[in-house]
């Protein structure tokens, strides 16, 4: 999917259900999200990371 899509993938984090910061209409509130990622602030179960989270320009889709 990734080459498919042109998208080269730096981490992969997988968190606990209903744990990501929406809105009261159900949406993801991507800059929160982001935040959390980048200050490990997550409630995180599993993760992967192809380099150093710090080195790496991330954002939430």
């Amino acid at each position: 999917m990734t080459a498919e899509h042109s998208l080269q993938v730096d981490a992969i984090v997988l968190v606990k259900t209903g744990s990501i910061p929406k809105t009261s209409s159900g949406k993801i509130q991507r800059y929160a999200c982001r935040t959390e990622f980048l200050t490990n602030s997550l409630d995180v179960v599993g993760n992967w990371s192809q380099k150093s989270l710090a080195k790496a320009n991330f954002r939430c889709l």
